[in-house]
């Protein structure tokens, strides 16, 4: 009997997990999601779209 509860309460931790995960990335989603119509500004365009690096990383 003691291992039947010791799994359910092992198995309700996994469940608080995956639902704080799910909630942290939906947040991040939600308060991002304006910035994602946004132009690229700034330096980015060197930084990022004329970067060899990031397009290819191997071998470094």
């Amino acid at each position: 009997m003691t291992k039947k509860k010791s799994r359910k309460i092992y198995n309700k931790g996994w469940a608080t997990v995956i639902l704080s995960t799910f909630l942290i990335i939906v947040a991040g989603i939600i308060v991002y999601s304006n910035s994602f119509k946004g132009p690229f500004i700034f330096d980015d365009k060197l930084a990022i779209l004329d970067n060899t690096y990031i397009h290819h990383p191997w071998p470094l």
